[in-house]
């Protein structure tokens, strides 16, 4: 065998160093591209209050918090908007998310639908206004409206999308669909849209969801569940059959890269029950 000289033994790491790093950073691109986001949803009343959400998220190895805010026309205060999401942004990992949702309809009603429509405008506001305020972060995702069940759904959903991009925002955004409303594509140019649907499984079964989940995967459709519990009626209601399903589902979700975040409503309202019920998130 003829022997290497010194020049060429360099040469020779330095090629075998360039095809590990280009090696590895594809593998570090493949698995970012399937990152599940999960954590919880709510409303925090303080930022002491949001300290102890994220405590508790770290404790399980979370990622992602979905922040909501009833909007203005309901008679809503958005004046904490900025505070809460900068606290949660600088108390947290750089891989964590945070899901800001200004227009929290409820409830999902046709009335609550009519009525946001009329103050469409204050809609739109709401979304550019966090777009602006964050532009192009890749830790802040903005859903466009919570529980709005109109037919018209997907025709603004699609619009607004337009509007974003039109405008030059990368962020993330996502949106979820009601139950009479079959899922649909949204078209967005560089792919950074999200759907979810909102299952409570005290009205829902698991194989319904499941069935559905995969449904609009098999149509392309990236899925962030922003809303995800035992029981629609809160706390006070949790059975531990509830949860038991409930964590089925989120395993089966977890392993199939959609993400889902836990209603725990006010602060940690919910979660002392979810505990004491063997509540079990991944990873």
């Amino acid at each position: 065998m003829k022997n290497i000289t010194l020049p060429g033994m360099i040469l020779v790491l330095f090629l075998s160093f360039t095809i590990f790093s280009s090696f590895t950073g594809q593998i570090n691109i493949a698995s970012a591209a399937t990152t599940a986001f999960i954590g919880f949803s709510g409303n925090p009343t303080s930022t002491s209050q949001l300290q102890k959400i994220i405590d508790v998220m770290k404790s399980y190895g979370l990622n992602t918090y979905r922040i909501g805010f009833t909007p203005q026309w309901e008679g809503g205060s958005q004046s904490n908007v900025a505070t809460y999401v900068n606290y949660y942004l600088t108390h947290t990992p750089s891989n964590w998310y945070i899901i800001v949702d200004r227009n929290h309809l409820h409830p999902p009603t046709e009335a609550g639908a009519s009525l946001a429509r009329k103050y469409w405008s204050t809609v739109r506001s709401n979304i550019f206004s966090t777009l602006s305020t964050w532009k192009n972060n890749p830790r802040v995702i903005v859903e466009l409206i919570n529980e709005y069940v109109s037919s018209d759904f997907y025709s603004r959903m699609q619009t607004l999308v337009n509007e974003i991009r039109s405008a030059g925002y990368t962020n993330k955004v996502v949106f979820n669909r009601w139950y009479t409303v079959s899922w649909k594509v949204v078209n967005d140019p560089i792919g950074q849209t999200y759907q979810g649907f909102h299952a409570y499984f005290d009205s829902c079964t698991l194989s319904n969801i499941e069935s559905s989940m995969k449904t609009a995967k098999s149509m392309g459709i990236k899925l962030l569940n922003t809303e995800i519990g035992a029981d629609c009626k809160e706390y006070k209601y949790f059975s531990s059959s509830e949860v038991k399903t409930l964590n089925s589902f989120l395993s089966w979700s977890y392993g199939q890269g959609i993400g889902n975040l836990i209603w725990i409503n006010y602060d940690l309202s919910n979660w002392q029950t979810y505990k004491n019920l063997g509540i079990n998130p991944p990873p």
